[in-house]
């Protein structure tokens, strides 16, 4: 892996200019101190300077120093031997217990494989016994619904029945009431 050197320190935003072989976004990179400080790449400035946060907070670190690429993201044990540990972000123990030695782990920043069992739900009027109603404002259960009107127009006499048969959630919005439709 390719070695790269700090150039500008501003607080936890550190820019590292590598030679050569540049680093992923994501990927974490170590300065070569006695902490073993972790960046995480942020983002790349140019072709040879790499932009990274300085994800402990050390301020052991200064300019000039050595950084070593790791090709890792940020990687944390995942399975049964973390079960009743306290971890922080990066897996380190926090529970005074000795590091997660032999677990898989896993990238916190990878994203999951996108899903292909998607099914699309089937609309279903919910029909209020109301006829003006169902016929110029059909309401979909499990959506929202506004009633645009102002005090004093009736719309809470006409809604509350409904209310009262838990067929919708009155929401109160000052002037106007927002509807959800019931299940």
């Amino acid at each position: 892996m390719a070695n790269g050197r700090i150039k500008v320190i501003r607080d936890l935003v550190i820019k590292v200019e590598f030679e050569g072989d540049m680093p992923e976004v994501g990927e974490v990179v170590i300065v070569q101190n006695a902490d073993k400080t972790p960046f995480l790449v942020n983002s790349l400035s140019d072709e040879t300077t790499a932009v990274c946060l300085n994800i402990r907070s050390s301020k052991t670190i200064q300019r000039g120093m050595e950084v070593a690429r790791t090709g890792k993201g940020v990687e944390i044990p995942v399975g049964d031997p973390i079960i009743g540990r306290v971890l922080d972000a990066l897996g380190g123990p926090l529970d005074g217990s000795p590091p997660v030695e032999g677990a898989q782990t896993r990238n916190i920043l990878k994203l999951p494989p996108p899903s292909t069992n998607f099914s699309a739900a089937k609309p279903e009027i919910l029909e209020t016994g109301i006829k003006v109603i169902d016929f110029f404002t059909p309401f979909v259960k499990g959506r929202k619904v506004g009633v645009p009107a102002r005090l004093g127009d009736g719309h809470v006499k006409i809604l509350v029945p409904f209310r009262h048969r838990q067929m919708f959630t009155l929401v109160d919005c000052r002037d106007e009431f927002l509807l959800a439709a019931g299940d």
